[in-house]
């Protein structure tokens, strides 16, 4: 997903919705993290009523309780006397699960791990009846992908009906397995199938025999819900759980798998059982410890922070991964592709044919970033830059959770039989069928999806009628209707701006200056419009706020019509390799370059700014909007704009000749006391959609951001 639809996402899944967290055991500190952000929603306020659900086997309420959310979430519901007494409900609670320990144990040294897999294998292959299915859930993927090779070289387990499934495969091979053991058009699955936690949750099987590693006490409930869970398997239903030396413990940590032994030993020695009422009682009198979840948790001015989107000066991003994962070993993606010069970076020119820039879920493996460390201190890994519009090669140190990287296939790393191994093992690329374009800041698309020339005034009128409508829709919400309809009709004000203007009539002589247009109906490649060198990374929605600011006055107006493409939002500053606007002399130049003859033209010549230092995002201090060609731009509604200069004032800190700076504003609005981030981020979204289906209206297929 383009990181500009993130405060869509955030809007749309922030107000008036329901979040429902299943199998919370899994979730560690991201528990926390939930009950957290409900607390957010509920101090901060949101457009329509926003609330959360828990749902777990094993979940106690008190563990929700955080720092801020330390009130009753409200009463836990569960089956009671009069549920059980439907007859296939019934069925469910009294399935047998007969329970047993291992012959093997997990050793922590490599050379006996390699027998322990064999030996597994062995027992594994003893207890399979054909036609049957057979579940081996292993603690780490590494063995798990050991197993399955052992698993091989048994006589009495066909290749056909073994498997193996985690979560360190490319999702395309993944979606394939996950087809193949739950898609409603397959059979029920046979064979042994060889997992990690990955089936823990939402994986609807029903196993005649499972075999697993010792996990903590939640996950083994989870685990063992995947035997014999319609009750139908009860004469043939086994479950073998095999002990894990301490030192072999990761990913969990020893205390935990000492209290899931303790457990499992007198389960397997009172009870015999591990099913559904032997787990209930045995909650009763082997009284589970429940070890309280350590870790951060966001605070109030983590979500502040957050709420800017933009990528630091270095191109970095805030790391998020402490609130959602309490393991030290989180992850990054990597995809794997081949391109005509593997000793050079991927290509990153839009013009080329085999430029296939945005990396898609679809070839994006998960990594622990230990290994992928490991993996790109010997071998070139490459991550994209949407600051410099340009792949550039990855440091190891540099790596962080979350980060997606590019390798080519020859590099080696992946096998699709195996998943990640990082290994000599070279994948074939994933077969693409939509080409993205990669996030770029560094360019202003003249106009994205287009068919034909739009007037500046029309496409106003188009976007402003449409957030009419959907204000009208969301009435009950009660919106500041008049700033969002008002924001729509100055959205793209800012492209009356005469490099913009110069944009889109680019060899369309016929076009130039003969109206102020939104969009064009040509089609062609990002160089074809290059901007100045001083230019580069020119945003015609921070000329249309500024233009909004000067002449408007409301603040909120102006800021949701920043927002309108989410690139720029509660800062402004330049691009890192933006340069500074030259001289006046040069300037004008390069205004007769885009046949923007000021004495041919009649424009106005841009006012004396010969100390003006103020830039960004390709606006210079004192830009000359509008001329003497048009008297005013004309959006309609009474609309009408006259010629000006922008100022940058509100870009610098504290006060100025504009009031409080820009920054200072924008934290007005998302605090506590203005709109707070989630009806702000709500209302940006109204502004966008809005703009969206406004251009469709006006003969333009919508560019919606990936």
């Amino acid at each position: 997903m383009s990181r500009y639809r993130w405060p869509v996402h955030f809007a749309l899944l922030n107000n008036d919705c329901l979040w429902v967290m299943d199998e919370t055991q899994l979730m560690g500190i991201g528990l926390l993290t939930t009950a957290q952000l409900q607390w957010f929603r509920h101090s901060f306020q949101t457009y329509g009523p926003t609330h959360s659900l828990w749902m777990s086997a094993t979940l106690e309420p008190e563990r929700l309780q955080t720092v801020d959310c330390d009130t009753d979430l409200g009463p836990a519901e569960s089956l009671n006397a009069d549920d059980l007494q439907n007859e296939r409900l019934g069925a469910l609670v009294s399935a047998r699960k007969p329970l047993a320990q291992a012959q093997v144990t997990c050793p922590v040294q490599a050379n006996a791990q390699r027998r322990y897999t064999r030996d597994l294998a062995a027992e594994v292959a003893q207890v399979h009846v054909p036609g049957s299915l057979a579940l081996v859930v292993c603690n780490r993927v590494g063995r798990a992908q050991q197993v399955y090779q052992a698993l091989q070289k048994q006589d009495a387990v066909s290749p056909a009906e073994l498997h193996l499934l985690h979560s360190r495969f490319r999702a395309a091979e993944r979606q394939a397995l996950n087809e193949q053991l739950l898609g409603e058009e397959s059979p029920a699955p046979t064979g042994v199938w060889v997992a990690t936690q990955a089936v823990e949750a939402g994986v609807d099987i029903s196993a005649d025999r499972l075999f697993t590693e010792l996990p903590p006490w939640s996950s083994f409930v989870q685990r063992v819900g995947r035997c014999n869970r319609q009750g139908t398997q009860n004469e043939t239903a086994a479950v073998y759980w095999i002990d894990v030396e301490d030192k072999a413990s990761a990913p969990y940590n020893a205390q935990e798998l000492a209290e899931g032994r303790r457990l499992l030993q007198q389960l397997t020695e009172q009870f015999g059982d591990a099913g559904p009422e032997s787990l209930g009682q045995a909650k009763t009198a082997l009284e589970p410890l429940q070890s309280a979840v350590e870790g951060l948790i966001p605070r109030q001015h983590d979500l502040l922070q957050l709420f800017e989107t933009a990528t630091d000066l270095a191109g970095h991003d805030i790391d998020i991964s402490p609130f959602v994962r309490n393991t030290e070993d989180s992850d990054v993606a990597i995809a794997w592709r081949n391109w005509e010069d593997e000793g050079k970076p991927p290509p990153s020119d839009p013009t080329r044919a085999d430029n296939r820039e945005a990396l898609q879920s679809a070839e994006l493996c998960r990594v622990p970033i230990g290994q992928a460390r490991e993996l790109v201190k010997k071998r070139s890994a490459w991550r994209w830059n949407a600051m410099q519009g340009e792949w550039q090669r990855a440091n190891p140190a540099d790596l962080y959770p979350g980060l997606s990287l590019l390798m080519a296939c020859s590099s080696g790393g992946y096998s699709s039989e195996l998943g990640f191994t990082g290994g000599k093992e070279k994948p074939e690329p994933v077969s693409l069928e939509t080409l993205l374009t990669a996030d770029r800041d560094s360019g202003d698309a003249p106009s994205q999806g287009a068919k034909q020339f739009v007037t500046l005034r029309q496409h106003a009128q188009d976007v402003c009628e449409q957030a009419q409508r959907l204000c009208d829709a969301l009435a009950a919400l009660d919106l500041p209707e008049q700033a969002v309809t008002r924001a729509a009709r100055w959205h793209d004000a800012g492209k009356a701006h005469p490099h913009f203007q110069a944009m889109l009539t680019h060899q369309r002589p016929d076009r130039n200056w003969t109206d102020f247009w939104a969009k064009s109906d040509h089609q062609r490649g990002e160089n074809q419009y290059a901007m100045p060198s001083d230019r580069r990374g020119f945003r015609h929605e921070l000329a249309s706020a500024l233009l909004a600011l000067q002449q408007d006055g409301d603040f909120l107006v102006a800021y949701l019509v920043a927002c309108h493409h989410g690139k720029v939002r509660t800062a402004i500053q330049p691009r890192p390799n933006e340069r500074p606007p030259p001289s006046k002399a040069a300037r004008l130049h390069t205004l007769r370059q885009y046949a923007l003859n000021p004495k041919d033209r009649g424009i106005e010549e841009p006012p004396p700014d010969e100390t003006a230092e103020r830039y960004a995002l390709g606006i210079h201090e004192g830009d000359w909007v509008l001329g003497k060609p048009f008297p005013v731009l004309d959006l309609g509604d009474g609309l009408r704009v006259p010629p000006q200069a922008l100022s940058l004032a509100c870009m610098e800190l504290g006060e100025s000749e504009m009031g409080p700076s820009w920054a200072a504003q924008a934290g007005k609005l998302f605090s506590p006391a203005g709109y707070g981030p989630f009806r702000l981020a709500f209302l940006e979204t109204l502004v966008r959609v809005a703009d969206w289906h406004g251009s469709a209206q006006g003969g333009c297929t919508p560019q919606v951001e990936n």
